[in-house]
């Protein structure tokens, strides 16, 4: 049974959950492929006619998005962003373009989701999607299976180098740092760790707590790549605690005392309650993680020209301080905190490779968190 579309006041974005139902024309969508689906065709024109719009340079380039929006009237977006940031970000963006109906029935507030569902949706054969935001490890996983086309926004120039994929299959739309944070009853600030390096003082073994699931693997593989496998074997030494909660539910926990510091805090989960007085801090470490969302362009897109707007719209300066006001980080400097444009970032799920390592690195976590 299909859920109920609310609106976003008289154009308010839907929220519709697709069901599991999405996923049984996949076996159809197969045997079409194999037996010469007479789809092909159709989606063949259709990638061209993305990859024009998608890549327009023209001095008329808004008239031109403005007009095929017009014509296309409706945009499905599929995100990972959750309310109010999202409801707000639609709100404004129809506001600017009237003509545009956007619907969102997929995945506010479970990134995981927009990967499953958009590839079920993909390989379905219905094609509706018009463009996806979710975090940069999944639009990657989407563009491995050949389902996005490569843009290009002017926008992409108000943001710091690694914010847009460097073949152009997306750009950062917001982003979180994620780190060392402690609780500042339990460890004073002026003895807490400073470098990863302190974090391997023999005085914190046994005290370092670390988020289970995607927060444990992305930490193994920050240390991998950033401090080498020595430090891993090192940080194991310590006796790190792994507590499969989500990271905002080990923030919590933090906040609270029931643990004393972890590498896994995502700073959004914790800037509100420190300016309410939490007893905790957070402490970026160079290179920071940062948690990266990005929109995509799917290849056969049906409505690439209100899609190409929406882009512009959400990595515009009025599209990202719509994310800021609603807690999250931008990548353009004229908006990012002051102390943060001094801080190098580093997007761990940019690499391709990030996907393809989740076995060896989930290996990792059962072996040096056991």
């Amino acid at each position: 049974m299909s859920t109920p579309e609310p609106r976003i006041g008289a154009r308010r974005a839907r929220l519709r959950l697709y069901g599991a139902k999405a996923l049984l024309p996949l076996a159809l969508a197969s045997l079409l492929v194999a037996c010469g689906n007479p789809g092909q065709t159709r989606v063949a024109e259709t990638d061209e006619k993305v990859d024009k719009v998608a890549h327009y340079s023209g001095n008329d380039r808004q008239e031109f998005l403005e007009k095929g929006a017009r014509e296309e009237g409706k945009l499905t977006l599929f995100s990972s962003t959750g309310n109010p940031a999202i409801t707000e970000m639609v709100t404004a963006f129809e506001k600017k373009y009237p003509f545009v109906d956007v619907s969102v029935p997929c995945c506010v507030n479970s990134p995981a989701d927009v990967t499953t569902r958009a590839v079920a949706e993909f390989q379905s054969g219905r094609g509706d999607i018009g463009v996806v935001e979710t975090f940069v490890s999944g639009v990657n996983a989407l563009r491995k299976r050949g389902m996005l086309t490569t843009f290009a926004t002017p926008n992409a120039s108000l943001q710091i180098d690694n914010a847009t994929d460097p073949d152009g299959y997306y750009i950062a739309t917001r982003s979180n740092q994620r780190g060392l944070a402690v609780n500042t009853d339990r460890i004073p600030l002026t003895e807490a760790p400073k470098t990863w390096e302190d974090l391997l003082d023999p005085k914190w073994k046994g005290r370092i707590s670390v988020a289970g699931g995607e927060a444990a693997t992305r930490l193994v593989a920050y240390y991998q790549d950033t401090q080498g496998d020595r430090y891993l074997e090192k940080f194991a030494k310590q006796d790190p605690q792994l507590i499969e909660v989500t990271t905002r539910a080990l923030a919590d926990m933090l906040i609270s005392g029931e643990v004393e510091m972890s590498p896994t805090i995502t700073r959004a989960h914790v800037l509100k309650p420190i300016s309410k007085g939490a007893p905790v801090a957070f402490i970026p470490i160079e290179p920071v993680d940062s948690i990266s969302t990005a929109i995509a362009l799917p290849k056969d897109s049906p409505s690439p020209h209100a899609a190409m707007l929406l882009i512009d719209f959400m990595t515009s300066a009025e599209g990202q301080q719509i994310y800021v006001n609603n807690g999250f980080d931008s990548l353009a400097p004229d908006l990012m905190k002051p102390e943060d444009r001094k801080t190098k970032l580093i997007v761990m799920d940019s690499k391709l490779a990030f996907r393809d390592r989740s076995d060896e690195l989930a290996d990792l976590v059962a072996t040096l968190f056991r």
